[in-house]
């Protein structure tokens, strides 16, 4: 997975996000190793600047989350600003809908997201992890979020994706007890689908968007966007609807039966899988 067309955002914290793309791969990648890649508030919201842009961009069929350097996917917020945009309730909403504005984001484009994760991924990073359709990681990954010790009160977005994914049993041990798990304790529990070695998280992780990247796009669409309507806990009317919309893109798109096709000329042959 390389970096072609890398450049920062034109939004807010211009340094903190950037930008790539590698054809029809689109890499979002947290530019502050020093700081363990710690988002600050305006690059909260550089960040759902990013997905939008990449999200709006036809050519762009995955998109890929990941920090820069060696240390870190992210350690969370940058808690050195807090004393000053979060010094009263009014401000702390303010950072609360920037910070659950980027999660949301990343739910509402239709490309699949992934997120390469390294070493720290600790707070608002973690919660960031869950926001992204998948997740890899490499062994050397940790992963927390010490909410309750910084008295930090999560969003019932965030609470909810977190349990969604894990569950309540393992949501409740990760958040109250404010411990750190390993790995494997995360690929144990469901928070990260696959483990990789570290020097092999990138070509895994670009293997995998590019395989991603060859399926039909509207069936990508229909799974991300159907799955999260019944997470969101939507009525059957309105999933109906939404999957007739879908059916008929699909019907209507121009590569219409290529998969199919591609399919039952592999090698090996035959209509169904095994």
């Amino acid at each position: 997975m390389t970096s072609h067309d890398a450049r920062r955002t034109t939004h807010d914290s211009p340094d903190d996000i950037l930008v790539a793309r590698d054809g029809a791969i689109g890499t979002i990648t947290i530019n502050r190793p020093a700081r363990r890649n710690a988002i600050r508030l305006a690059g909260w919201r550089a960040l759902a600047a990013a997905t939008r842009e990449l999200g709006g961009d036809a050519a762009v069929r995955v998109i890929v989350v990941r920090g820069a350097g060696e240390e870190a996917f992210c350690a969370g917020a940058d808690l050195g600003e807090f004393p000053t945009v979060r010094a009263d309730r009014e401000g702390g909403a303010r950072y609360h809908e920037a910070v659950a504005g980027a999660f949301r984001v990343l739910g509402e484009v239709e490309q699949p997201t992934i997120a390469m994760i390294h070493g720290h991924c600790i707070g608002g990073g973690c919660e960031l992890a869950v926001a992204c359709d998948l997740r890899l990681a490499d062994e050397r990954a940790r992963f927390a979020i010490p909410a309750a010790r910084l008295g930090v009160v999560l969003g019932v977005g965030e609470l909810r994706a977190l349990r969604d994914l894990i569950g309540t049993a393992a949501a409740k041990d990760l958040l109250l007890s404010g411990r750190t798990l390993t790995a494997e304790e995360a690929l144990r529990v469901g928070l990260v689908g696959e483990i990789v070695p570290r020097e092999a998280l990138t070509e895994v992780t670009g293997a995998l968007a590019g395989r991603m990247a060859g399926y039909a796009p509207v069936a990508l669409a229909a799974i991300k966007g159907l799955l999260g309507r019944l997470a969101a806990g939507e009525g059957a009317d309105a999933l109906d609807a939404a999957h007739a919309a879908f059916s008929q893109r699909a019907f209507a798109a121009p590569d219409r039966g290529a998969g199919v096709r591609a399919f039952l000329d592999r090698p090996r042959g035959g209509a169904t899988e095994g």
